[in-house]
């Protein structure tokens, strides 16, 4: 969250998903803004190091509203 908010937008959402039944949840935190800097490896590596099994960052060609996720084991 604390990189969607700085990305500079007035909103942030938070989804949770299932991944059939392999005991994992998909962390999606969308920004909905457009991306107006890189995004910094260090916070994909923050998140891999707080155990989530993976991590990325993508900008939709859209809008250009930055998507952050993470696998993580529950």
């Amino acid at each position: 969250m604390r990189a969607a908010v700085a990305d500079g937008g007035r909103r942030a959402s938070v989804h949770l998903a299932d991944r059939d039944d392999d005991g994992q949840v998909v962390v999606l935190v969308l920004s909905h803004e457009p991306s107006r800097t890189p995004e910094d490896d260090g916070l994909l590596r923050e998140v891999t190091g707080l155990g989530a099994v993976s991590a990325g960052t993508e900008s939709s060609r859209d809008d250009g509203a930055r998507r952050r996720w993470a696998v993580v084991e529950v």
